[in-house]
């Protein structure tokens, strides 16, 4: 139990932070991995499925007017119950009802794709479809594709029109941390650049994986930043413009010589060379985007179900309504509110007992979230809010009791409610 309250108590956004420090690399390598069950203890902790709904004062007392919870057994026997109706802010376990909607409405076998068109004046044209793990680990091979079929182009054409622009998400602030990352078509490396300076002073690139083109080198010294994360913007197209340079580097690195690179669109005409399809499938995205409450991703596909769903180009408005629309068909949340598709905003809405009815669609796929001390589990961390919402095993059977935390009273915590269940059962 002390393991697990040190994890959660880290939040979010700190395990963010140092997820981001270590570069891409090591989120690569662990995007690689698949949830192993090696990491279950030999013992886990259990409920009883004869306990009462009424809260023992030891939980009590750790609630506020503010909060919510909600328990139940395998058999849907409520084991605990304060204040499930009240809308709360649910901070990022909202990721758990927007990867179940992709899931749903993409499936688990879908990969992003992005387009590659030559057109008749020698111009390589490249168009997004809103891949989140458009990473140099994967752009470096798609280079390589590009460099079997051509070996010059006139310029580099980027067609970022599959996501209007510009597209704010709420909840994103201005700061260089990566949970503000702002979201596009055709985006690199999460849309920052992690840099260092070496001995002399000089700028270099912090990732072996990743060169510092000079485009990249003059949005760094213009804003004068230390050493770190680099978040790119959408003013002047940056993040699209980005993804051309680094592409046109290691398009040069494969001996394919190229012009400058422009922004422009895919007409009618246009050879498709060959659709790349990324290597990762939403089942492996949503596990990643929920074990290390990745923003950047889950609003990427947030907005591409939309797309999905409603047409191109992909807009808050359709994301929001294909959401609140699966909610009231699929799971009979007739009032979710929605504002985006991370948990980052407050104007999300929910309930304790419409979580449960998430939980219990999600469940088969309980192994994408993070696994701690027997408990699966997704934390939620804004300022003065902190939930959590899993599954815990139940004894030596194959039930899983299915509970939701919402501490929206600041200064709570919902880990030490989770504690107080697991110790009071």
């Amino acid at each position: 139990m002390a393991n697990l309250t040190r994890n959660m108590m880290s939040g979010n956004r700190q395990k963010q932070r140092r997820l981001w420090n270590y570069g891409i690399l090591p989120l690569l390598c662990m995007l690689l991995l698949s949830v192993s069950a090696s990491r279950i203890p030999a013992r886990e902790p259990s409920l009883d499925l004869d306990a009462s709904k009424d809260l023992p004062q030891s939980i009590a007392r750790l609630l506020g007017p503010k909060d919510s919870l909600l328990a139940e057994n395998s058999k849907g026997e409520i084991l605990y119950s304060y204040n499930p109706n009240a809308l709360r802010t649910p901070a990022s376990t909202f990721k758990v009802f927007t990867s179940l909607l992709a899931l749903n409405k993409l499936g688990e076998d879908f990969h992003f794709k992005t387009e590659i068109y030559q057109d008749g004046e020698g111009n390589l044209k490249i168009k997004g479809y809103g891949d989140p793990l458009l990473i140099s680990e994967v752009l470096e091979p798609l280079a390589g594709e590009i460099a079997s079929r051509t070996k010059s182009c006139k310029q580099i054409v980027l067609d970022s029109s599959y996501f209007k622009t510009p597209l704010e998400i709420p909840g994103t602030g201005s700061t260089a941390n990566p949970y503000d990352a702002p979201v596009g078509a055709l985006c690199v490396n999460f849309n920052t650049v992690f840099f260092t300076y070496d001995a002399n002073g000089k700028l270099a690139s912090a990732e072996d994986q990743t060169p510092l083109i000079p485009f990249a080198e003059t949005i760094i010294r213009s804003k004068k930043l230390p050493r770190g994360r680099a978040l790119l913007t959408q003013e002047h197209e940056q993040t699209t413009l980005y993804a051309g340079h680094l592409l046109r580097y290691f398009l040069r690195e494969k001996g394919v010589a190229c012009g400058e690179v422009v922004l422009g669109r895919v007409k009618p005409g246009d050879t498709l060379l060959f659709e790349h399809e990324s290597p990762y499938s939403l089942t492996e995205v949503a596990g990643k985007a929920l074990e290390f409450s990745n923003n950047f991703i889950v609003n990427q596909v947030f907005l591409s179900v939309g797309a999905h769903e409603k047409g191109a180009p992909a807009t808050l408005e359709n994301a929001v309504n294909t959401a609140r629309e699966f909610a009231a068909k699929e799971l009979e949340i007739k009032d979710l509110i929605v504002a985006e598709g991370s948990g980052l905003s407050r104007k999300n809405r929910i309930t304790a007992s419409q979580m449960m009815k998430v939980l219990r669609a999600f469940q088969p796929y309980q192994t994408l979230m993070h696994y701690e001390d027997g408990v699966w589990y997704k934390t939620g961390t804004l300022h003065g809010v902190r939930t959590l919402v899993g599954y815990i095993p139940e004894g030596d059977s194959d039930g899983l009791t299915r509970f939701v935390i919402f501490i929206n009273t600041p200064g709570g915590s919902a880990q030490k409610v989770l504690g107080r269940i697991l110790q009071s059962n």
